[in-house]
């Protein structure tokens, strides 16, 4: 049984951390058609997290040798994402409140090692998509910190979010579109292109901003809009690729995605303006996360079952 756990937990990938964010986030989005949908999604994410710290726990040495990947130690931060998250899932607020720092801790240690071992060396051919991750990442917290009443943090996580993804976009974008020469197991990471306007949508709309700027807010709706119809365009091909851990980014990009414009949506509405087409956008957002949610849950298990049969 031993010898079983331990190689179910050498073949339990690390970016599994980015399909637990997304089944979370698709908890919150929804929640409004019934909280059957988020208390499902929140056990899901908490056991796959529970594995996968069980993973790290069980063999740090394999865990600092798969960090040394740029795209792995990027899209780990994940991890910190979803332990914010899963906080707000958590009824006992003092008990929440706990995990809430510790995923805001992890994820602000994260930026600043990977800030030193990637950023600071200015190689081009180190920069993906997942770099958004790090550093937008933790906006999470400004989406999670009204059920604390925590608008400081909420806020101070925002601007730092919104400022390095203003810096980083050009970079990204120079990187992926003009330098290429993406790995194969790295390109599903190209959805996240569509997650970090979408996370800070949602965070701005959230009510750790009592008052909102109607500039920023079509601003990141602009962004929003744009980065995920690029996504969802180049979606097919991307999921004609042969199964890869990686295929977790498709996740939490189309979750955060349909939140954001949902909310936007909501407050768009309630300020007085025609949103008969961003409505219908989020019909079509909602689908679209849910299914390949779904899916990717599916091809994460036949590749675990697979990989167990063959050896």
């Amino acid at each position: 049984w031993r010898d079983q756990m331990k190689k179910f937990l050498e073949k339990y990938p690390l970016p599994i951390s980015g399909l637990a964010l997304g089944i979370a986030t698709l908890g919150n989005l929804l929640n409004n058609y019934g909280t059957g949908y988020k208390v499902v999604s929140g056990w899901i994410a908490f056991i796959m997290m529970v594995i996968l710290t069980v993973k790290i726990l069980s063999n740090i040495e394999g865990f600092k040798k798969a960090m040394e990947n740029p795209v792995i130690s990027g899209g780990f931060a994940t991890y910190s994402m979803a332990i914010i998250i899963l906080s707000s899932y958590i009824n006992n607020k003092s008990v929440g409140i706990i995990f809430w720092y510790i995923g805001i801790a992890i994820h602000v240690l994260l930026i600043i090692w990977f800030t030193l071992k990637f950023a600071v060396k200015k190689n081009i051919t180190t920069v993906f998509t997942t770099w958004f991750i790090v550093y937008v990442g933790i906006v999470t917290a400004t989406v999670t910190a009204p059920a604390y009443k925590m608008p400081q943090i909420g806020q101070a996580s925002f601007w730092f979010g919104f400022v390095t993804y203003m810096i980083l976009l050009p970079f990204v974008f120079y990187r992926v579109v003009k330098v290429k020469n993406i790995p194969e197991p790295a390109q599903p990471t190209f959805a996240v292109f569509a997650a970090p306007a979408a996370l800070l949508l949602a965070g701005y709309m959230a009510k750790t901003f009592p008052e909102k700027n109607l500039a920023i807010v079509y601003f990141l709706l602009f962004l929003t809009v744009l980065l995920y119809v690029m996504v969802l365009v180049s979606l097919p091909k991307l999921l004609k690729l042969p199964f890869y851990p990686s295929y977790s980014a498709f996740t939490f990009p189309t979750a955060i995605s349909a939140l954001g414009l949902k909310l936007a949506t909501k407050f768009l509405k309630e300020s007085g303006a025609n949103v008969a087409i961003l409505a219908k956008l989020v019909s079509i957002a909602e689908i679209v996360a849910t299914v390949i949610i779904i899916y990717v849950i599916v091809r994460h298990m036949m590749f675990m079952i697979a990989d167990s049969q063959k050896n």
